[in-house]
């Protein structure tokens, strides 16, 4: 699902749309062979008010999805403005104009520029962490450790120490956001409730073929235009660039 999922989004609208009519053809064919392979309508079609009840799940299932990718998009933000800031502060008190760090500066740019070449954009086959970017925090972390053991004030090590550890923190909730992007399980259900509600459209108004094709063709839009809009918010990362860490600055 997450190779669905992470597709670019001509190829996933053009699956979305596959799968919404795949459902309506069920349907069609639920107005076609019911009547002939269960008997007479009124002796299996439900009350319309059991409609209620699928479509309610439907549209929870479907509020559970969006509610989940929006808060992973605020999460995602929140996330990488805190990563760059990190990186920021850690660059300048490395730079010569302040205590003049050559090692935590070269560890720094280190771990940016794997950053992008291993676990930005694009990069999801990494998303418990690249073992190269690993090894680069554990070189900050050294870095650090060694810095903060000179001769430098306490106040000032102390500071260093709570950049590399926002740092580390940002990345750790980074990776933590990959992970849940590629979670099947909301997918699954949403997919399987949509199918299951066309399915019941169809036979809740079997005994009325003409209308039923109108109120499957209504589900089906309302399904696909609901379905798209979470495709196309699917990836929060998708709008950042694979050189957010450096971005702007001129010291790359």
């Amino acid at each position: 699902m997450q190779h669905i999922l992470l597709l670019p989004k001509p190829l996933l609208l053009l699956t979305t749309i596959l799968f919404v009519g795949s459902c309506l053809v069920v349907a069609l064919f639920v107005f076609r062979w019911g009547p002939r392979a269960l008997g007479p309508g009124d002796r299996y079609v439900p009350v319309p008010a059991f409609m209620g009840v699928v479509a309610t799940a439907w549209a929870l299932s479907l509020g559970f999805a969006a509610s989940d990718l929006w808060s992973l998009g605020n999460r995602a933000d929140q996330v990488i403005a805190a990563e760059r800031s990190s990186v920021m502060r850690l660059l300048g008190v490395a730079a010569p104009s302040a205590l003049d760090i050559p090692e935590l500066h070269d560890s720094v740019t280190r771990y940016v520029r794997l950053v992008k070449d291993t676990e930005g954009v694009g990069h999801r086959g990494a998303a418990f962490g690249d073992p190269r970017v690993d090894a680069a925090v554990q070189d900050i972390r050294m870095t650090v450790l060694r810095t903060v053991g000179s001769t430098i004030p306490a106040a000032v090590g102390a500071k260093i120490v709570s950049d590399f550890d926002e740092l580390q923190d940002a990345r750790n909730a980074r990776l933590g956001i990959n992970v849940s992007l590629i979670d099947p399980s909301k997918w699954y259900l949403l997919l399987s409730f949509t199918f299951l509600t066309m399915v019941t459209v169809a036979i809740l108004h079997i005994d009325r073929p003409a209308a039923g094709r109108l109120a499957c063709t209504i589900f089906s839009i309302t399904a696909l235009a609901g379905l798209w809009i979470l495709v196309i918010h699917v990836d929060p990362f998708s709008n950042i660039p694979a050189d957010y860490l450096s971005h702007g600055l001129t010291i790359f």
